[in-house]
């Protein structure tokens, strides 16, 4: 398997382990017409107002890093689909990070599965346009850890305010 699949399926089973986790479903989209890898939502037991959110996910390798922020290329069509100010269920870009060796990617044993390295999340709802023609830099937040407790407090907020 090419390189880029093996990334979109970790980051899949990734976001699938934190809203398994969570106690939340996830779904697909059957075509990917507005950059949204996936969808996460809760049920009516967990929130009367049963909110969903939709992610585009990416992977990034990366073996070290300084700072409190990091940045990623994003494709222009994935920054315009993931902008719109007025959408009905909140979407977020989800940059789930790895070392740089495929083979540090997990570690197994019959006691535990860790996965390496993290995931984190922005929403890019309301961002302005941007001149650039193939590519824009996001920088992202290393405090937006995208986790279990973080997927509980956004359907929370969701839930109560159909926001981010």
């Amino acid at each position: 398997m090419h390189i880029t699949q093996c990334q979109e399926q970790y980051s899949r089973a990734y976001v699938h382990a934190i809203a398994c986790v969570a106690g939340y479903n996830c779904f697909n989209h059957e075509v990917d017409d507005d950059s949204i890898d996936i969808g996460i939502s809760a049920n009516l037991k967990q929130f009367p107002t049963a909110p969903k959110i939709e992610a585009q996910l990416k992977c990034h390798m990366m073996d070290s890093w300084d700072g409190d922020t990091f940045s990623f290329k994003l494709k222009l069509k994935n920054y315009n689909d993931l902008r719109p100010e007025i959408i009905t269920v909140p979407r977020i870009l989800v940059v789930v990070t790895v070392p740089k060796t495929r083979a540090r990617w997990i570690n197994h044993t019959a006691a535990s599965l860790e996965l390496f390295h993290c995931a984190y999340w922005c929403s890019l709802r309301g961002y302005p346009p941007t001149p650039n023609k193939t590519n824009i830099n996001i920088t992202i937040e290393r405090s937006n850890i995208f986790n279990v407790v973080t997927l509980h407090k956004m359907m929370k907020s969701i839930g109560e305010s159909g926001k981010l």
